[in-house]
């Protein structure tokens, strides 16, 4: 009989070999685990003369092989785990998230006999990501495997992570890392969001359906059941769509409309009625699927824009539209849709499809000058690595491992989230400020030596730089202490930090700078217009005569060129000769545009939520909203 927890004798021999009670857990652990010990030559009916390191040793193995046993089930219980790994996988290719989500949800945490717990759904995706994707596995090969969209930021980091793990075969032994690092429901969704777009790429690439490569890849799977999981399935809605018969959308036509969603979701170059364009790209995919043109092949673009084209010719749209409006938006959602495909590993194959559509574009007629699209445009002619280059000689993004570094494990801030007085030299220093936090500032300041601040809100450059890193993921601030973010990890991982994430820190260090929060000073809340005015003419020159210059005492002007030279000191422009005006460097002027393009999406939505607010506020004065 296995000693109980109540022994004293029992429970001061655990103490003394480290091991803690936790109550619940127990008892039914050690019952689990007897039999291993027993192998081991440990026997907790009798442990007189026992030593207390050989039973800590005996211990840690028995636990480490019990917790192998649960990721690594077998027979009846492995072939449910290949079933829901199968379901959701279909569930995914479906872009019906609601149903994926519930065959996760009903995944219970013990195997009941019906259905597999989720250690071993977790093991088994573990397992199989590491067979395909290591040396010599059958996806070796397979150059980039997008992870699908899901509502928890958390589970896609984890597929993040598990990707190169699995490259390296060594995903199935770092899950006592990932569910420290993403939690145990997260490392599960992350595996089965890998599984699913491991096996929709392999169907993609190889032309198959999607249930045949399933059924090979996931040898034993039963098929997925159609069911019924609570989510609204009525005619046009998000989770349904209904398509005619003759022209069904295909598993990759819908994985195709997710990536591009989620790329227009992230993307400043997508307009505010997104739903619209996807709508409208969904149908010139159908159609053109019924005429044997397909949108994921760039040297079907000539004939797309001829279809078109003929398409519209004497024809009126639904509201009155003329062809011509009506063609320039398709156009310019295809636009958007090419530079989706630029942004991808095959890049170089969609410079001509991006020809052909610019041209189009042009044959019906001009549509005023945008600096921000020929400043995008001009970004794809330019290399990665030149663009990276650049970006790594940013202060902003060159000094975010120190200041990981520095914060280590977690440092304590201000009961607003930010850095604290003591700690604005060191961290303001990191980004070449010379500055230092005071609890009060001296009335004859020194004209010279570091610039004495009260608070972070009154340096501009770090307030942002401080915001745009949480907006990253790369730190994570709670109402007492900040710590490392959720991409922290990915960022330190390699020689160089991703290089998405690196455009992603300098653009919402832009929509920071231009949109100042509450924190900021009341000067730059004051000249954050102006200053977008002048990062606008910094990106194109020749747009000046379109803006009309209304501070006839020059302070504005004054005051909004201190501010640009604070952001030539980090590079993001360069002053020029007459010291007046200031150029954003080419390589940066792809990413200037994108985070200048976000920061104005942002201001209008800001705009629109101060006029609900007022309109809320004068409810109140006509006494609806009083008590």
């Amino acid at each position: 009989m296995a000693p109980s927890f109540d022994d004293p004798e029992f429970r001061a021999l655990l103490a003394k070999a480290g091991v803690a009670h936790r109550p619940g857990m127990a008892a039914d652990l050690l019952q689990e685990i007897t039999p291993l010990l027993k192998a081991d030559g440990v026997d907790l009916d009798d442990l007189d003369g026992a030593d207390i390191a050989t039973i800590n040793a005996a211990m840690e193995r028995a636990i480490e092989r019990y917790n192998l046993s649960l990721l690594t089930p077998v027979g009846a219980d492995r072939r449910r785990s290949l079933g829901v790994l199968r379901a959701f996988t279909a569930a995914i290719a479906d872009g019906d998230d609601a149903r994926a989500q519930a065959i996760i949800e009903r995944v219970p945490p013990e195997a009941d006999g019906t259905s597999p717990s989720v250690s071993q759904v977790t093991g088994v995706s573990l397992g199989l990501i590491d067979d395909w994707y290591a040396d010599g596995g059958a996806l070796a090969a397979l150059p980039r495997v997008p992870v699908p969209a899901w509502h928890r930021k958390q589970s896609r980091a984890a597929a993040s992570d598990l990707l190169p793990l699995a490259r390296k075969g060594r995903a199935f032994d770092a899950v006592d890392g990932l569910i420290r690092r993403h939690r145990g429901l997260s490392t599960l969704e992350g595996g089965a969001l890998v599984v699913a777009a491991s096996l929709i790429a392999v169907a993609e690439a190889a032309g198959e359906l999607l249930d045949g490569v399933a059924e090979r890849m996931l040898d034993g799977a039963p098929a997925p059941q159609t069911e019924d999981t609570g989510a609204a399935r009525t005619a046009g809605s998000a989770f349904v769509k209904p398509v005619p018969p003759a022209t069904p959308v295909d598993f990759r036509d819908r994985h195709l409309l997710r990536e591009f969603s989620r790329w227009l979701e992230e993307s400043p170059e997508a307009a505010s009625t997104m739903s619209e364009q996807l709508s409208q790209f969904e149908e010139i995919l159908t159609a053109m699927r019924v005429l044997g043109l397909d949108l994921s092949t760039p040297d079907d673009f000539d004939e797309i824009v001829d279809v078109l084209f003929e398409a519209s010719e004497g024809e009126e749209g639904p509201d009155g539209d003329a062809a011509d409006d009506i063609l320039f938006d398709q156009f310019d959602v295809l636009h958007l849709y090419v530079h989706f495909r630029l942004d991808g590993h095959d890049a170089a194959a969609w410079a001509e499809a991006h020809t052909t559509i610019e041209d189009a574009l042009d044959e019906l007629g001009p549509v005023g000058p945008n600096p921000f699209e020929e400043a995008l445009s001009a970004a794809q002619r330019i290399p990665v690595a030149d663009r990276m280059a650049a970006y790594l000689a940013l202060p902003i993004v060159n000094a975010v491992t120190d200041l990981l570094t520095w914060i280590g494990m977690s440092r304590p801030v201000t009961p607003a989230g930010s850095v604290r007085r003591a700690d604005i030299a060191d961290i303001a220093r990191l980004i070449g400020i010379d500055a230092v936090g005071v609890a009060r500032v001296a009335d004859d300041i020194a004209a010279d030596g570091p610039r004495r601040v009260l608070s972070m809100g009154e340096l501009p450059e770090l307030r942002a730089w401080w915001g745009a890193l949480q907006i990253s993921e790369l730190i994570e601030v709670t109402a007492t202490r900040v710590r490392p973010g959720a991409a922290a990890e990915r960022w330190r991982s390699g020689q160089e930090p991703p290089f998405d994430d690196a455009e992603k820190v300098i653009g919402m260090f832009l929509n920071e700078i231009v949109n100042p929060d509450a924190a900021a000073s009341r000067f730059e809340q004051i000249t954050a217009a102006d200053l977008l005015r002048e990062l606008v003419l910094a990106l194109s020159p020749e747009f000046a005569e379109d803006f009309v210059d209304e501070d006839t005492d020059g302070f504005m002007t004054a005051a909004v060129h201190g501010r640009m030279r604070g952001l030539a000191a980090l590079g993001i422009v360069v002053e020029n000769a007459d010291g007046e005006s200031f150029i954003v460097p080419e390589p940066l002027r792809g990413i200037v545009a994108r985070g200048l393009v976000t920061s104005m999406v942002v201001m209008d939505a800001l705009d629109d939520l101060d006029d609900s607010d007022d309109l809320d506020d004068s409810d109140d004065l006509d006494g609806e909203g009083g008590e």
